[in-house]
């Protein structure tokens, strides 16, 4: 029992932390939403308001991460509110100290001395001051846990929606400087050192890594393989309106 009261206390601290930290993620996500959206609904932005704006989008925190860590705490509460139903009845039995007496008389078959008989009811009061100690601190983390979810709650709210905003409105706006003429004259360098030796193992690995699972490989692959299965009606049809393409008389749209 005292271990389990030591385990419920440090994930009460946990708990106390989350909180606070989902407390104050919470605000501060809630004044960049609104000060992103009094900005873009002025109508007024500047030029490298896109890029300032993706910024903001890469601060937001990882709102996978905290589902996940709210799943493995409901299990932790879910184990909890068991073990406080089964702390309760517990307490509830040695409250009755007589009875309980009386029980342990019983299964002894004789009535025990006075120094055993009070041995056995410092026993059974220091077990009932730990159980209502565990049974206190149980309720308080499940408490706890109940406000620590309201605070998640917000905060994922308010994180959707401002992701949800930044990403609806950066189609719109520019999130890169305009190229430059010069720039343009230095592409044929880039792609060569793009293709060169020393990076073309690293880009052969990198599409061997990523092209299986991209969701456009089998659909391309597909028609690949359809138009390599119909490419003699397509020549057998592209040669029969050949004749008609270019005279004033027959061609027309159709033939496109």
């Amino acid at each position: 029992l005292t271990r389990d009261l030591d385990s419920v206390t440090a994930a009460l601290r946990e708990l106390d932390q989350a909180r606070a930290r989902a407390e104050r993620l919470h605000t501060q996500i809630d004044a960049d939403y609104r000060d992103a959206r009094d900005t873009l609904k002025s109508g007024e932005a500047s030029d490298d308001l896109g890029t300032v704006l993706i910024g903001r989008l890469d601060a937001i925190p990882d709102l996978r991460g905290i589902r996940k860590q709210r799943e493995q705490r409901r299990s932790r509460v879910a184990q909890y509110n068991t073990a406080l139903l089964e702390h309760r009845a517990e307490a509830r039995r040695l409250g009755d100290m007589e009875t309980n007496m009386a029980s342990l008389r019983a299964e002894l078959g004789s009535a025990p001395s006075r120094a055993e008989a009070d041995w056995l009811r410092q026993l059974l009061t220091q077990r009932l001051a730990l159980l209502e100690q565990t049974i206190e601190t149980q309720a308080l983390y499940l408490a706890e846990a109940t406000e620590l979810d309201a605070a998640e709650n917000a905060l994922l709210t308010t994180a959707a929606k401002y992701e949800s905003l930044l990403l609806e409105r950066l189609v719109w706006l520019r999130t890169e400087a305009p190229p430059r003429f010069g720039e343009f004259l230095t592409l044929p360098d880039q792609l060569g050192a793009m293709l060169a030796t020393a990076h073309a193992a690293e880009l052969g690995t990198k599409l061997t890594r990523d092209l299986p699972s991209s969701p456009l490989l089998w659909p391309i692959v597909l028609l690949a393989i359809a138009l390599r299965l119909a490419r003699r009606r397509i020549v057998a049809a592209t040669e029969g309106v050949a004749e008609r393409v270019g005279t004033i008389d027959t061609d027309g749209f159709g033939l496109t």
